[in-house]
C-alpha cells in the first residue's frame, strides 16, 4: 500500500470528496445524502476525514453530530456514517487506518458514543458492539438488530441507556394499555391519566381521582412477587408521597 496520509478534509474539497465516495458504492444517492448532511445542523467540517496519497484524496469517513433520547437528558452524540474507499484501492486497509485515525482524533471531543449501522464482523475491530446489547433501540426497524452498533467514548456514561423504562401515556389521555417490553430491558411501568371515578371507602361512594397503573416484565429475569410488591410500592408512595420521605 502507498503511503496513506489521514487528515481533515479543507472546505474546497468537498466535491472531491463526494465523487470518490459516490464512486465507493457505485451508488448517486450517497451523493445526495452527502448534500443534505452538509447542509443541516449535524454536519461538522471538523468531522469529516479524509484518506489521500500524494495529496489526492481516495477515501473518506463521515461524523455527524446527533441527538440521543437518554433516560435522565437529551445527549449529542455522533454517527459515523458514510465511510467509502476508492474502488481500485479497496481491500488494501486503507479503510481500516482511515477509521482508526479518525477515531483517535475524536477521542477527546464530549460526546459519550459514536452510533452506526454496518456489518458487525467488520465493525467490532473498532470497539464497536451491538447497541442493543447495551440497552438501545435502534432508530428503524428497517436496520438488523447486529447491524445497528455504538462505540463508547471516553465520556461515556451507564446512564445513556436503561433497563427500565417509564411509559406515562397519560398524558396524551390513554386511561389503560400494556406497555410492551423493548430488549434488553427488563420492565416498563406505564402510567395513565387521572380521572374522577366513583369508589367505595368504606361503606360509602366517593367521586375520588383514580389512575391506572400497568407493569410488564421479563419473566425469566423477575419473579411475579417481586414485581407485584414493586407496583404495591408505587402505588402507596403516589397514594401518599409522605412514604417516600419516611421510607416506609
Amino acid at each position: 500500500m502507498e503511503d496513506v496520509t489521514i487528515r481533515v478534509m479543507r472546505p474546497d474539497e468537498f466535491d472531491e470528496m463526494r465523487q470518490v465516495s459516490v464512486a465507493a458504492f457505485d451508488e448517486p444517492a450517497i451523493g445526495t445524502l452527502l448534500d443534505a448532511l452538509r447542509s443541516s445542523w449535524a454536519w461538522d467540517a471538523d468531522l469529516c476525514f479524509v484518506a489521500t496519497i500524494d495529496d489526492e484524496i481516495v477515501g473518506q469517513v463521515l461524523y455527524t453530530q446527533s441527538i440521543l433520547d437518554a433516560p435522565k437528558a437529551l445527549e449529542h452524540v455522533l454517527v459515523l456514517s458514510p465511510v467509502g474507499i476508492r474502488p481500485d484501492l479497496q481491500g488494501q486497509g486503507i479503510g481500516t487506518t482511515l477509521i482508526t485515525e479518525s477515531l483517535m482524533a475524536v477521542a477527546e471531543r464530549p460526546e459519550p458514543a459514536i452510533f452506526l449501522e454496518g456489518n458487525p464482523r467488520y465493525y467490532q475491530r473498532f470497539g464497536f458492539v451491538a447497541a442493543g446489547d447495551l440497552g438501545f433501540r435502534k432508530p428503524s426497524l428497517r436496520i438488523p438488530d447486529a447491524a445497528f452498533q455504538v462505540r463508547p467514548q471516553p465520556s461515556w456514561s451507564n446512564e445513556l441507556a436503561g433497563t427500565f423504562t417509564i411509559s406515562n401515556g397519560g398524558v396524551y389521555g390513554s386511561l389503560m394499555s400494556t406497555p410492551i417490553l423493548n430488549p434488553p430491558q427488563s420492565g416498563i411501568l406505564g402510567m395513565h391519566k387521572t380521572q374522577m371515578r366513583p369508589v367505595a371507602v368504606g361503606n360509602q361512594v366517593e367521586i375520588r381521582p383514580m389512575m391506572y397503573l400497568a407493569l410488564s416484565y421479563d419473566h425469566r429475569i423477575i419473579d411475579g412477587r417481586e414485581a407485584v410488591t414493586f407496583l404495591v410500592r408505587v402505588k402507596d408512595a403516589i397514594e401518599d408521597p409522605r412514604r417516600l420521605l419516611l421510607d416506609m
